[in-house]
Order: C-alpha cells, then sequence, then structure tokens
C-alpha cells in the first residue's frame, strides 16, 4: 500500500493506493487489481482532530501559567507608573521619561498576549444567534476602506445578499479583521490588491479573501494554524490559530488555498453553515 498526494482537477488530493496480484485457478497468467482511495476528507479530519488535541493540552496548561506571569506583569507596570509619576531626575529627564513610558507599554502589550492564548487555549461557550453575513461583510470593507484608500490599496468585493448563518457576529469581525490585517501587511506597505468574495454554495457559505502580497508558502499552509507559528518579525502566531477555533467554534473551517484570481499572494477560503 502506498499513500500519495497528487493533483487532480486542479484540486490536490490524498489518496490511498493499494494493489494486489491475482491469478487465476489453473491459469499461468496473472492479473494486477489496483483499489484507490480518494482519502483527503479523512486526513482533514486527523489535522482538525490534532490541532484541537493541541489546544486541549494547551488549555491544561494556560490558566497557571497565566497567573504565574500576570502577578508580576501587574507589580512591573504599577512599579513603571510610580516611577514616571512619583519620582524626578535631574538629567536625561526625557529619556527617563521614555524608558518608564516604554516598559509600561511592554507590559500591556505582553498581558494582551496572555489574554489572546487564554482565549485561544480554553473552552468557551458558544452564543449563537442569525447574521445576515452579507451585511456583516459590508459593514467590515466600509471600515477596511478608509485605511485602504489612504495605503492605496484597491479592494474589491463580491458579496450575494441575502447570506444567512446561525453565528456569533462580534466574533465573525474578529475572523475578517484578523484576515484582513493579514493581507495589509502582506503587502509590506506597496499598493496593490486586496479581494473579498462571499457566495452560497449548496449548505454552505463560501468567503475567499485574497491579496497580491507575498503569499504563504505551499510548506507553511498548515503551519500558520498552529499556535505561536509566525513568518513576521513582531507577530505573535496567535492569530490564524485564534481564527481557526472561532470557525470551528460554529461548525466552519478555513484553509489555504491557490488564489482564484491569480492576485499572486495568498487566498484564504472560509466554509460557514447556511
Amino acid at each position: 500500500e502506498n499513500e500519495t498526494t497528487n493533483i487532480f482537477g486542479g484540486k490536490e488530493k490524498t489518496i490511498l493506493v493499494s494493489s494486489t496480484k491475482h491469478r487465476l485457478e489453473n491459469s499461468a497468467e496473472e492479473s494486477l487489481v489496483v483499489v484507490i482511495y480518494d482519502i483527503t476528507r479523512i486526513k482533514e479530519l486527523e489535522q482538525k482532530a490534532l490541532r484541537k488535541e493541541r489546544l486541549s493540552e494547551l488549555g491544561t496548561l494556560s490558566a497557571g501559567v497565566a497567573h504565574e506571569i500576570r502577578n508580576p506583569l501587574n507589580t512591573i507596570s504599577i512599579a513603571a507608573q510610580r516611577l514616571s509619576s512619583e519620582f524626578k531626575v535631574e538629567n536625561n529627564q526625557q529619556e527617563y521619561a521614555d524608558f518608564t513610558k516604554q516598559i509600561h507599554q511592554e507590559t500591556k502589550r505582553l498581558n494582551k498576549i496572555v489574554t489572546k492564548f487564554l482565549s485561544l487555549a480554553k473552552d468557551e461557550e458558544t452564543s449563537r444567534e442569525e447574521v445576515n453575513l452579507s451585511d456583516l461583510l459590508n459593514d467590515c470593507i466600509t471600515f477596511f476602506k478608509t485605511e485602504t484608500d489612504n495605503l492605496n490599496i484597491s479592494l474589491n468585493s463580491e458579496i450575494e445578499d441575502p447570506l444567512i448563518i446561525t453565528s456569533n457576529s462580534d466574533k465573525l469581525k474578529q475572523v475578517f479583521l484578523n484576515l484582513f490585517n493579514n493581507a495589509r501587511d502582506a503587502l509590506e506597505g506597496k499598493a496593490g490588491t486586496i479581494s473579498i468574495k462571499a457566495v452560497k454554495n449548496d449548505d454552505r457559505v463560501e468567503i475567499y479573501i485574497e491579496d497580491s502580497g507575498c503569499g504563504i508558502d505551499v510548506n507553511n499552509r498548515e503551519k500558520v494554524f498552529t499556535p505561536f507559528f509566525t513568518t513576521k518579525e513582531s507577530g505573535t502566531g496567535l492569530g490564524l490559530p485564534t481564527v481557526n477555533k472561532i470557525l470551528n467554534d460554529y461548525g466552519g473551517e478555513i484553509k489555504i488555498i491557490d488564489g482564484k484570481l491569480k492576485l499572486g499572494g495568498a487566498c484564504f477560503k472560509i466554509r460557514l453553515p447556511a
């Protein structure tokens, strides 16, 4: 038996090939029987289960670690604020003020990372409501457009209406904001294009977010959903894992595919139950 990955109809498939020799009774001739199984979906489910198991292990560890980190963080933050407000230096006053301000800002940033980590690792109750995804996406696009206009980024959209799903609008906004920020960062301050498309396909709603940025190496397409994996110098590696968890909580999924518009960058495909 041999497991292999190949391309079928423009789509990547994982197949299992099993072959055996067969000889009829009283015959010298042999024949070969080959059976091919499409196990793409099984592999996808295995990867999802593995991610969930990792998050479960992180959840067991996270509460105690967060507590141990937050206590000294709080002390450092208070100390920095007191140094800034209660103590005066005779020399290098501006440098002193900048240092104390930086300490305070960095403690806030680290606390934010701990909070993101906790929300990613622990199981939360998922509140559900009927959401018109078309309206929500158009609101997000209006919000994004102010920034894209300033950065000379072309923001294109094609949204079917209505697209009704059962989810949580605040959580979905978090998903789309994260993906938009990734697309913007991928353009590295240069002019480019971000495309957002949403359509209904049978019992699923599909959203495609594509950019003309630097793209994601094919070998990293699964790794980017692993906590703390990042290719950004200042990244935390928690954004896409959080996006993945939110979508999984509402019966959805996200994957990176070859772009339909051939913009040259990354293309994220989201599927949610209609």
